[in-house]
C-alpha cells in the first residue's frame, strides 16, 4: 500500500492502481475505513459528532452511500457522453482519496493550539479532496478537468434544481388546497 501511495506522490498517475483491480479494491476500501475514521474522531474531538460504535457506523454507511452514488452518477454521466471507464474504479480510487482526511485529526490539534478556527483546516482538506476526485475523475476517463468538474457536478445541480421546483409546486398545490 506504501508504495502506492508513494508512487503516486512521486509521478501523480493512478495508471499503475488502475491496471491491478485486486489492490485497487483493498487500498481503496481501507482509505474509506482509516479516512472516515479520521474524520469521525476529528469532529468527535471538535464535538461536532456523537460517540459512539453505532453514530460511527451510521456515519460511515451514509459516506460510503454517497460515494458510491457519486461514481455512479458520475460515470453514467460520462458514459452517455461517450467516454468508456469504470465506476467500481472510481468508486475505489474516491476511497483512496479519503486517506486526506488522516489529516483532519492534527489540523484538530493545530487549531486548538494555534487558536485558528477548525472549520478553515476541514474546509482545505474538503477542497482537497474534492480536487483529488477530479483528478481521478480525468484519469479514469481520460478527459479535460474542465470535464471532469461538469460531470461531476451537473448530475446534482440539475437534481437540486429539480428539487427546488418540486418545493415551489407543493407549495402551490398546499396554497391551491387552502382556497
Amino acid at each position: 500500500m506504501f508504495a502506492y501511495l508513494n508512487n503516486f506522490f512521486e509521478k501523480g498517475s493512478v495508471q499503475y492502481l488502475l491496471s491491478d483491480e485486486k489492490s485497487l479494491r483493498k487500498i481503496g476500501f481501507l482509505g474509506y475505513l482509516i479516512g472516515i475514521f479520521s474524520l469521525f474522531v476529528s469532529l468527535r474531538l471538535a464535538q461536532a459528532a456523537a460517540g459512539s460504535f453505532f453514530s460511527f457506523f451510521f456515519f460511515f454507511s451514509i459516506i460510503i452511500m454517497i460515494n458510491y452514488g457519486e461514481s455512479a452518477i458520475t460515470g453514467l454521466f460520462l458514459d452517455m457522453l461517450g467516454h468508456r471507464g469504470s465506476p467500481s474504479s472510481l468508486f475505489y480510487m474516491f476511497g483512496f482519496g479519503q486517506f486526506i482526511w488522516l489529516a483532519a485529526i492534527p489540523s484538530f490539534f493545530i487549531s486548538k493550539v494555534s487558536g485558528f478556527p477548525f472549520y478553515i483546516f476541514a474546509y482545505i482538506l474538503f477542497l482537497t479532496v474534492f480536487f483529488l476526485r477530479l483528478k481521478f475523475i480525468k484519469e479514469i476517463y481520460n478527459v479535460r478537468y474542465k470535464m471532469a468538474l461538469i460531470s461531476f457536478t451537473a448530475p446534482y445541480i440539475i437534481t437540486y434544481m429539480l428539487s427546488i421546483f418540486a418545493v415551489l409546486y407543493s407549495f402551490y398545490w398546499i396554497a391551491a388546497l387552502i382556497d
